[in-house]
Parts: structure tokens; sequence; C-alpha cells
């Protein structure tokens, strides 16, 4: 017994040292993690002090140039052509293109998922309606109201891409132009909120349905996917691209990090972009908000994506109790004028909403 105690007592002791070990691991990485997010807002922080600086002292000249806020204007076209129209674009067409491929195979499991894919591109425009109506009722004559609700149903795949072709011909001139200014903020408000729906209501839905098919074994995991489409330049050189599944899941997941953006700080945390101060301090309110943001997508995300996997069409009970209590409660608590409410009802599901329609006065 005296040597089985004294070769028990060396593995006791090693394993209470791994804990510890373990334990300053943890520490030292959260640690390095709080200061590196701290040094990450610090910077941003100088950056936003030192332009403002500069700027107010060359606010004279550069009011009197001939063509004022061009550079800032410019820099946003570039931002709508490289950012936010291939988002908009780009996941609609590999959704079409992942259905396509689905609904042309011989088996019957292969063409419902396909067709159900196809059909959650038009989801948004049932959302977008709700909002139209429910917010613009007062404001506009019934059969404006109605024919555009009717166009949202009817084409809402394309229109986030739309909107943002809208806006880029509402660019103004300069920033001196108060009418076009006016219009252009308008514009973006619309391409921001039309965008925003898509990737808060068909994207998450896309994206659960993606990873229910590769659950199902239906499609062949991310990580485990070849490419299909291979592309051949003068000389015959090969490139292959990855296939629709791989690249509609990268986009939906671009779409949602987009949207939940749009959602919680443009206009609530900031107002519009329209100098380079405001730039910096929305990449600050960023950095603060989106590991929040994040952690309460991918918790609702996969919660919805467990419900479906495993009770199936019994999963419509909590998504209807969720979205009925978001109704309850905003139809008592929220200022419906300001409040867009059947929108936040609907995105809440899968992601959480901050978003208003009234200007920012605060920031």
């Amino acid at each position: 017994m005296g040597e089985l105690e004294l070769t028990i007592a060396p593995i006791r002791q090693s394993t209470e040292d791994e804990d510890d070990y373990e334990a300053e691991a943890r520490d030292e990485v959260d640690g390095n993690f709080h200061q590196f997010r701290n040094n990450l807002r610090y910077s941003v922080r100088r950056l936003r002090t030192r332009f403002s600086r500069n700027t107010s002292t060359a606010s004279t000249k550069y009011t009197a140039a001939k063509h004022p806020g061009f550079g800032l204007i410019n820099l946003f076209t570039l931002k709508v052509l490289f950012i936010d129209v291939p988002i908009a674009l780009g996941d609609v067409v590999t959704d079409f293109a992942q259905g396509v491929a689905l609904v042309t195979k011989d088996d019957a499991d292969y063409r419902q998922f396909g067709m159900i894919i196809l059909a959650v591109n038009w989801l948004p425009g049932v959302v977008a309606a709700a909002h139209l109506i429910s917010m613009y009722r007062s404001t506009m004559s019934f059969r404006k109201v109605a024919l555009r609700a009717l166009a949202l149903l009817v084409f809402y795949p394309i229109v986030p891409f739309l909107a943002y072709m809208r806006l880029l011909w509402r660019r103004p001139k300069d920033m001196t132009d108060r009418a076009g200014k006016s219009k252009f903020r308008e514009a973006e408000f619309q391409a921001m909120t039309a965008h925003a729906i898509a990737g808060g209501i068909e994207s998450p839905i896309q994206f659960i349905l993606q990873t229910l098919l590769i659950l199902n074994g239906k499609i062949p995991k991310p990580w485990e996917d070849v490419g299909q489409v291979t592309i051949r330049d003068y000389y015959g050189n090969p490139l292959t691209l990855p296939t629709t599944a791989m690249i509609s899941l990268a986009f939906s997941i671009a779409s949602m990090l987009k949207s939940v953006v749009e959602f919680n700080i443009i206009r609530v945390h900031i107002q519009d972009l329209v100098s380079g101060e405001r730039i910096l301090l929305f990449i600050e309110k960023v950095c603060d908000h989106l590991p929040f943001l994040l952690s309460a997508t991918v918790f609702r995300i996969s919660a919805a994506t467990i419900f479906v996997t495993y009770i199936h069409s019994y999963s419509a009970a909590p998504f209807a109790l969720f979205w009925i209590s978001n109704l309850a409660i905003g139809y008592y608590q929220f200022n419906l004028e300001k409040i867009p409410l059947w929108l936040i009802s609907f995105t809440a599901l899968f992601m959480p909403v901050c978003f208003t329609t009234s200007d920012v006065h605060t920031k």
C-alpha cells in the first residue's frame, strides 16, 4: 500500500500542476485579447483626434476648393462599387446558382431543397412590404403604397442591387449642393435598409439551409469540397474555383456581417459617414460592438439550425413564439413613428437589431 500511495501522489500533483498551468494560460490569452482591443481603440481615437485637428485648421481652404468633399464622395463611390454591390449581387447570384444546381438533379430531395433555396430569395420582399405599409402608409397615398409593396414582393431579389445603382446615380457633384445631398442621403438610407433586410432575412435562412444540407450529407462539407469549375487562360493555365455551395456560404456570412453593422451601428451610435472623422468614429464603434453582435448572431442562428435539424416542422413553434413576443412588447413600449417594429420583429429572429428611422443628434 505504501508503494501504491507513492505512485499515486505524483500523478495527483502533476494533474494539479496542469490545471494551474491551463488556468494561467487562459488568463494570459484573455489579458492579451483585452490589451489588443484597448490598443486598437486607443489608436483609432488618436487618429480621429489628429484628423479633427488637421481638418479644423484647413477647413477654410478646403471649403473654398472647386469641388468640396470630392475626395470623400469618390471614396464612397469606391466603397459602393467594390463592397456593397459585390456583396448584394454575389449573394443573390450564388443562391440562385446553388438552387438551380439542386433542382436539376434527379433526386426528389435535391429538387425540393433547390426549390426552397430559390423561394427564400423572395422572403425579404414580404418583410420589406410589411415595413413599407407599417411606416409609410400615413405619408403616402394608398395607391403608391400598394404599388411599391407589390414591386417589392415581385422584384426583391434584385432590389438591393438596384438601390445601390440608384444611390450612385444620386451622387452629388459636390458637398455644397444641399438639395443633391438631401436626395443622396435619402437614397443611401433606402439602399442600406434594402440590403440590411436581405442580409437579415434571406442570408441567415440560406445559411441555415446550407448547414442543414451539409449535416444531412446532401452536399459536401466546405473544408472537404473540391472546386469543380476550371477556367483556363490563353496559355492553358488552369484556375480551379470552389463549388457554388462554398461560395454561397461565404457570401451569406459576408451579407450577415454587413447587415448586423447596418442595423446596430449606423443611425444608432453614429449618423451618416460624411467626413473622415465620422469614418474613424464608425470604425471605433464597430470595434466596440461587433464582438457582442457576432456572439448574439451566432447563438440565434445556431439555435435555429438545431431546431430545424432535430424537430423539423415543429421548429415553427419557437420561431412564432419569439416573433409574437417581439411584436407584443414593441406595440406596448416602442415609439412606432420612429421604430420599424415589423422589420425588427422579423430580423431579430436571427440577429440583434437596434434600428431607427430618426436621425442621431447626440453623436
